[in-house]
């Protein structure tokens, strides 16, 4: 797995050194930026599926941290209750316990 994930580098590499305009170089951003989304957005529908209202989760997140309770799951974000402290936190920042 090592050898693919090093070659699949190699590859982007010499297509990004490929690259001979700014206006090509844009439209790499912008299909880059695409794939990134998608990737979210099926990482947000798993995370969906798999949890319910009061399930145990962690969240790792920069201001909520550690183990809670769903209280409520919304489109994008998850009621999660901390520490007696009720948080909305995004879904891919949670994991069911």
């Amino acid at each position: 797995r090592e050898y693919i994930m090093s070659k699949v580098k190699t590859n982007m590499l010499r297509a990004i050194n490929d690259i001979s305009s700014v206006d090509e170089m844009n439209q790499v951003i912008e299909l880059i930026s695409f794939k990134q989304k998608s990737l979210r957005h099926e990482a947000q529908l798993r995370i969906k599926s798999s949890v319910r209202a009061g399930d145990k989760v962690r969240v790792s997140g920069s201001k909520a941290n550690g183990i809670g309770q769903i209280v409520e799951v919304k489109r994008t974000k998850a009621i999660v209750v901390i520490n007696s402290e009720r948080w909305n936190v995004p879904l891919t920042l949670i994991e069911k316990v």
